[in-house]
């Protein structure tokens, strides 16, 4: 049994809103043109799997994975999925143990190729994670029925996918209008989480699909296809979405270290801390990391905003800068020792060096 999925595609590559899916048929015997797998060296992107699949990398989707059921998508040794990449012509990267998406335990997988050939491979994942989910349940309901305990809880089947906030317009549409209209089509539930709701230093959004796997994959498509069109999406994807939760940062520490000053921490009345850091500028490039992606990784993994203070703004009559750290009382403690760590870090090396 096979999965069709037929895009129709009009003028320049791009695809029309009515895209065909066509559901599971029997095989037939039809030609193909020679499929060719590109064996690639490790990459040091941090990530499982992506060795093979499709080399025009024409269009990228991010889903979350479960932590606990991400050994069902790699397989024993990465069989699973380099059988997915031959089969479908798509590339795809599993994040590894500990890159999680902010505030989740799920893994992002990153699904690389010609449009249908990753609707091809989601659909395949999703359908061997519910597979998965189903045998999970089908125990849960026997370990039951054993201790006489009744109810059965079955989970509807559901797909989440990172969606860069910068893209999420093409996703809603004006007043809702586009999602709603992906809702219609697809009898799917779909639903896009607020930006609101994203951690400090996290620029994507969850979108989540729920219905019968047939749903899910149109209700997919429907957004993937938008998702193409939209310019910006390509660049806005390649964006690095996980952090570990925990950096080899440490805890504790003291002020000793001749890094500058630091201020105490002032408490208002809603138990929310403010906390200002003094750091010597020649630490600071250390301290926010290429891109910013370290001083975002303690953010997101605090749960506090920091503030760092632009260039040439100096405490006056030093060359320091300061950091304004704002959330929890126990947020900013554990963003203050992870800079206190990490400051002390950079000395160690310095001194290496020399």
């Amino acid at each position: 049994m096979v999965t069709k999925i037929l895009l129709v595609m009009t003028g320049r590559g791009r695809t029309k809103k009515n895209i065909i899916i066509m559901g599971e048929e029997e095989e037939e015997e039809e030609e193909e043109e020679p499929t060719t797998t590109t064996t690639e060296a490790s990459s040091p992107t941090r990530e499982e799997g992506g060795g093979g699949g499709s080399s025009s990398e024409a269009f990228a989707l991010k889903m979350l994975v479960d932590s606990r059921n991400a050994g069902a998508v790699l397989g024993k040794g990465g069989a699973t999925i380099n059988e997915l990449q031959a089969s479908t012509n798509c590339r795809i990267q599993l994040t590894r143990t500990g890159e999680v998406f902010p505030g989740t335990t799920e893994r992002v997988l990153t699904l690389s190729g010609e449009l249908p050939s990753v609707l091809t491979a989601l659909h395949l994942i999703c359908t061997k994670l519910q597979t998965e989910t189903t045998r999970d349940e089908e125990e849960t309901t026997h370990e039951n029925a054993r201790k006489n305990e009744g109810g059965e809880n079955k989970e509807t089947p559901k797909c989440r996918l990172v969606i860069p906030n910068a893209a999420a317009g093409c996703v809603l549409g004006k007043g809702g209008a586009t999602i709603k209209s992906f809702i219609e089509d697809s009898e799917a539930e779909i639903r896009l989480s607020s930006q609101n709701q994203a951690p400090p230093g996290c620029h994507d959004r969850i979108l989540t699909v729920s219905g019968t796997i047939g749903q899910i994959l149109r209700a997919v498509a429907l957004v993937a296809a938008n998702l193409l069109e939209d310019q910006n999406y390509a660049t806005l994807v390649k964006r690095p979405s996980t952090y570990r939760p925990s950096l080899d940062y440490g805890r504790g520490g003291s002020m000793d270290h001749g890094r500058g000053h630091h201020n105490k921490h002032n408490l208002d009345p809603q138990n929310v801390v403010s906390a200002t850091m003094q750091v010597d500028d020649s630490k600071m490039g250390p301290i926010l990391g290429k891109g910013g992606r370290t001083i975002t990784e303690i953010q997101v993994s605090s749960g506090c905003r920091i503030k760092v203070s632009d260039r040439n703004d100096f405490v006056p009559g030093t060359n320091l800068r300061t950091l304004q750290i704002s959330g929890s009382v126990t947020g900013v403690q554990v963003a203050w020792e992870m800079l206190e760590e990490r400051l002390r870090k950079i000395e160690q090396d310095s001194m290496s060096v020399q």
